[in-house]
């Protein structure tokens, strides 16, 4: 496990945090995209429930603290893969966490609804996952304390519902409030969780397709969290359907959570502690050719025909990322 620390990451001092009681576990789930009637392709629609089951049952082994989910649980808001998805992650032996994605809602291009599915208002989404971050003011967003880790959770919500083109996002002012409150009146040490990036990877900045993986106003987020940088352990998004990626900017931890349903199909644990964050990545437990059918599926997107051989090997490298899967940083 290498170290990777901060460049241009000045640590101020500032006011006392309430230590870390213990060193804590937390599994994070990225992106399960539950179908029950799904096909396999880029992603693995028809392994996706046997993939979150598998998942669950090996973090239970692992005992983590917590477990984060954040965002698209489901394939596109549908009724019947929220109540499976549900059903599998109340088996987890340990508190979860979950903020909505933009596949978690009835989506705004009604073209998209297939027939034999209900489907859920954001409203409905929050309701069904209350004690699970929600709570019943049925926000969008939402703060939890972990009293038992001597941590607090903050779940952020920048999903576009009534837009029909893209999988964007922006987090509204009302939530850009609501982060600087709570990290201003934090007396511990916060992860926030939102299901955007608020970083660009890769080359993502140089199109507008990379953009909408992270916030419009991702550089109003950072600016908050900069701020507050001595209370964020750390950000965890998902979205982006990549190996891990890690990266302190500025003070502030960055992480960004491969999916368990598309190529590299990896779950992710965390170790927090007195001294710093460490993390490992795990191949998701699925039935045997499922790893292969998601590379192959990855390959064959239309978002990269034409590709030759060696530019199809350079983008499975970009996707594993293996020089990331284990790593540690320190406070």
């Amino acid at each position: 496990m290498v170290a990777q620390g901060c460049t241009n990451c000045p640590h101020p001092v500032e006011q006392e945090l309430a230590p870390l009681t213990k060193r804590i576990k937390i599994g994070v789930i990225g992106d399960p995209h539950v179908d029950i009637r799904g096909e396999d392709g880029w992603r693995l629609g028809a392994s996706s429930v046997s993939g979150l089951t598998t998942t669950v049952a090996v973090l239970n082994e692992k005992e983590p603290d917590l477990v984060l989910v954040p965002g698209d649980l489901l394939a596109d808001g549908e009724q019947e893969n929220l109540d499976r998805a549900k059903a599998v992650l109340d088996r987890l032996h340990c508190p979860y966490l979950v903020v909505s994605g933009n596949h978690d809602y009835i989506p705004a291009d009604r073209s998209r609804l297939r027939r034999g599915f209900n489907y859920l208002s954001s409203a409905e989404f929050v309701g069904a996952f209350t004690g699970h971050g929600y709570d019943d003011t049925g926000k969008l967003y939402w703060s939890q304390k972990m009293s038992a880790a001597g941590l607090r959770v903050i779940g952020l919500d920048g999903c576009l519902r009534e837009e029909k083109i893209g999988w964007g996002g922006v987090l509204p002012q009302q939530q850009l409030a609501f982060l600087a409150h709570e990290l201003q009146q934090a007396t511990r040490r916060c992860i926030v969780m939102v299901h955007h990036s608020l970083l660009h990877w890769g080359d993502d900045g140089n199109s507008q397709k990379g953009r909408w993986y992270s916030l419009d106003n991702s550089a109003d987020v950072r600016r908050i969290l900069e701020k507050y940088r001595h209370k964020v352990a750390m950000v965890i998004s998902g979205h982006r359907h990549i190996g891990l990626r890690f990266q302190c900017r500025n003070g502030v931890p960055y992480f960004v959570v491969p999916s368990i349903n598309t190529y590299p199909l990896r779950y992710v644990m965390l170790t927090l502690d007195a001294e710093g964050i460490g993390w490992r990545t795990f191949p998701v437990s699925v039935a045997e050719g499922c790893h292969e059918k998601a590379r192959l599926g990855l390959l064959a997107s239309s978002s990269f025909a034409g590709l030759d051989e060696q530019q199809k090997k350079k983008l499975l490298l970009f996707y594993e990322n293996s020089a990331q899967r284990t790593g540690f940083h320190p406070w």
